[in-house]
């Protein structure tokens, strides 16, 4: 009877040691339940998604290792983690969403002690969380202020080359005069008091002729005051078109006077 007890006995003995010696070298480390979670599980297409987990170290001794990160059976990243005793850790990575129904889970892997010992956690898996990521919808048309504003863009983009034409060629006719009027001056003040060239169609060597000390001076200072503002475009430039306006506003006065002349000749015939 007795024997038959201790083979009964036996077995039960050694199985509840063998199971409690396993739990032994299993540290109360790992993850807690329901431990992974997601910013969102319902997103779409290209948005960032964040996935959070949490480890905790129950015992008595410092633990670290790496926790990985797996999507869809594939690994999605791995993050190290350092816990003294007694302490919890929340741990994350990002992912950018693709379109599809996803597993998402984690796992932890060369878990040491502070000596550097292998450390066999006891909860070394999180369960896995589904995430859905429709695809992402179209880019709304244009609106109309935009599709203005790309016609105006398309119109002075096609333009641009023309109007960079005219200019260039407005320039070369300006600087042409300008380097004329340069050339005409510098001419003057080099032939000499004896030949002053022509101005407004009348010769200087008759005026200084008549008055050769006094025109001739005169007219010297005219020719290098012309030199020098021939010579520097931003002075010709605005002298050029100020005397241009005012030419032409001279003319449309003259003009003006004579059609009000005219009408008033009329009016006395009557």
């Amino acid at each position: 009877m007795l024997q038959r007890t201790l083979r009964i006995l036996l077995p039960l003995a050694l199985l509840f040691y063998a199971g409690a010696a396993s739990a032994a070298t299993s540290a109360d480390a790992g993850f807690p339940a329901s431990s992974i979670w997601a910013s969102q599980t319902q997103t779409e297409a290209g948005d960032s998604v964040t996935i959070y987990t949490v480890v905790y170290n129950g015992t008595a001794q410092e633990i670290k290792g790496v926790v990985d990160f797996s999507l869809d059976a594939g690994r999605l990243s791995e993050k190290n983690f350092d816990l003294a005793a007694g302490t919890s850790q929340i741990i994350s990575t990002d992912w950018s969403a693709t379109v599809g129904t996803h597993k998402v889970s984690g796992s932890i892997s060369a878990a040491l002690d502070s000596t550097g010992a292998p450390v066999a956690i006891g909860a070394a898996k999180t369960g896995s969380i589904t995430i859905d990521v429709s695809p992402a919808p179209p880019p709304p048309p244009p609106s109309q202020l935009q599709q203005t504003a790309n016609s105006v863009s398309n119109v002075v983009a096609s333009s641009t080359p023309v109007v960079a034409q005219t200019a260039q060629q407005i320039y070369n006719a300006g600087e042409q005069v300008r380097n004329n009027t340069a050339n005409y001056f510098a001419g003057q003040l080099g032939s000499g008091a004896q030949d002053k060239g022509a101005v407004l169609g009348t010769s200087t060597k008759k005026v200084m002729a008549a008055n050769p000390g006094f025109f001739g001076n005169l007219w010297h200072a005219i020719a290098q005051i012309g030199l020098t503002i021939a010579n520097s475009p931003f002075l010709f430039y605005p002298v050029f078109f100020v005397g241009f306006f005012f030419i032409l506003w001279l003319l449309t006065a003259l003009f003006g006077a004579m059609r009000r002349g005219s009408r008033s000749s009329r009016r006395d015939s009557y």
